[in-house]
């Protein structure tokens, strides 16, 4: 993206020149190519019931849909893992022609934003947002699947037998796992995007970035929860203005999701305690150079760092079947 960014500054630049010798305003008719390509529809939070499909926003979404394809998907199996040393994407084979870590750091991500400004930013962040969805879906379906199991393992801790009984008979585990992974490594691409919309927005429109900043430090938690004030923590998050912006969006998706209920996630804990017992750490190795684990593991504490933290101490504690700990 940066290097597109360059080239379309090189060809404002053209344009201003041939601005002194003709009567045309030829830079408002490239802001409209611009704007064109970026405004696909309205966005969800500021305009919520206005969903109007742009007339174009083919450049916007043919980008959004690839990052959501090859670097949080991993459609082309290139061993995109999630680089917190870094900050950016990497990858173990190229994707296509090009690099994961090329495409995903910070400075990849503000060029970015500066092209497709607001307009991008919310198409980006809404793409990450329907991933999400369907993978939280699926974790819920694995919760009310293995609900008796979870409430049996969750009145027992005190028994490691019972413990690791009832561990072994949880349904689909690598299955939740994978997912659970995959939300964390999505959550991780939704933080990189907001730090480099901060960053932007801070630069250029520091008075609005401050606004939102402002207000999701000083508001009073006596506030009731609006649809409104919902969509202002959502607005904050999406441009970085709040720090814990992984809750605000799983927050509002749960909100939103048809038939979620709180006694279905209340033993997502007990859950996170069956994913320690996973194979994946059987082959887990941690690669200095990235500052993370080659199997992408770490992303699992984006999900629920509260209840990954928990787990950890609890399965270090009592469980035998967890000695991957004492050796990390």
């Amino acid at each position: 993206m940066s290097v597109v960014e360059a080239r379309l500054q090189r060809h404002m630049s053209i344009v201003h020149l041939v601005e002194q010798h003709v009567q045309l305003d030829l830079t408002r008719g490239l802001r409209e190519v611009l704007l064109t390509q970026s405004f696909a529809h309205s966005m969800q939070n500021f305009q919520p019931e206005d969903r109007e499909v742009g007339t174009g926003g083919e450049a916007v979404c043919t980008i959004a849909d690839w990052y959501v394809e090859n670097v949080l998907s991993d459609a082309k199996s290139a061993g995109v893992l999630f680089s917190p040393l870094d900050k950016c994407f990497k990858s173990t084979r190229p994707i296509g022609r090009i690099a994961a870590e090329s495409v995903t750091d910070l400075a990849e991500l503000k060029a970015f934003v500066r092209i497709f400004g607001p307009y991008g930013v919310d198409k980006l962040s809404g793409s990450i947002q329907s991933q999400l969805t369907k993978l939280l879906g699926l974790l819920e379906i694995s919760l009310r699947t293995n609900k008796e199991i979870l409430e049996a393992l969750a009145c027992n801790l005190h028994n490691q037998a019972h413990c690791e009984s009832k561990l072994q008979q949880v349904v689909e585990l690598e299955t939740a796992m994978a997912n659970c992974l995959l939300v964390g490594h999505m959550l991780s691409m939704r933080s990189l995007l907001a730090e480099a919309t901060a960053h932007v927005l801070r630069s250029n429109t520091p008075l609005l970035f401050s606004l939102f900043s402002d207000f999701t430090k000083h508001a009073p938690v006596s506030i009731p929860e609006t649809p409104n004030l919902l969509r202002m923590k959502s607005v904050a998050s999406q441009v970085g203005a709040v720090e814990d912006g992984d809750a605000v969006m799983l927050h509002s998706i749960l909100t939103d999701m048809e038939g979620s209920t709180e006694q279905s996630w209340a033993l997502a804990p007990f859950l996170f305690v069956a994913c320690m017992t996973s194979k994946v750490w059987k082959s887990t190795n941690f690669n200095i150079y990235t500052g993370g684990f080659t199997t992408n593991v770490y992303c699992l504490s984006r999900f629920s760092p509260n209840l990954f933290f928990w787990v950890v101490i609890w399965c270090a504690l009592c469980s035998s079947s967890c000695r991957w700990y004492t050796s990390v």
